[in-house]
């Protein structure tokens, strides 16, 4: 016969000390200056250099803004989308919080990868299209 599990020592823990009323409010405070919307990282951006060292100090050249061709990066951190490329044909909302993932630790670029243009050049045969069958 099934028995239910007992409430053993963590059970009892949890319910002695972790009540609603101990529970610390939390504020999901959103990014100035950013125009998508992502929760503000403390001390500063994630992917930034911004007060991460003191008044006079080198940054390290990776988290330097440099521009290419009239185009500035905040950093210099690409990242492609990781091989998510095999899709029935279509981004789905498994892709969108993937690559949100990723936006959110905030690299200079982000590629989403191996888009097909034309049916007879997709590398393999679900990938990513910007039209319906």
């Amino acid at each position: 016969m099934l028995q239910a599990p007992s409430l053993g020592p963590p059970y009892a823990f949890r319910r002695k000390y972790l009540t609603l009323d101990s529970t610390p409010h939390i504020e999901n405070k959103p990014v100035h200056d950013v125009s998508y919307l992502t929760p503000a990282q403390i001390p500063n951006l994630p992917g930034s250099a911004e007060n991460q060292r003191s008044v006079g100090s080198q940054h390290s050249k990776r988290l330097q803004p440099f521009a290419i061709l009239g185009v500035t990066f905040h950093n210099r951190i690409g990242l492609s989308s990781l091989c998510q490329h095999n899709a029935e044909g279509h981004i789905t909302n498994w892709h969108m919080a993937h690559l949100d993932g990723i936006t959110q630790r905030r690299p200079g670029l982000l590629m989403v990868e191996v888009t097909a243009v034309q049916v007879n050049r997709c590398i393999m045969p679900k990938d990513h299209r910007p039209w319906k069958e």
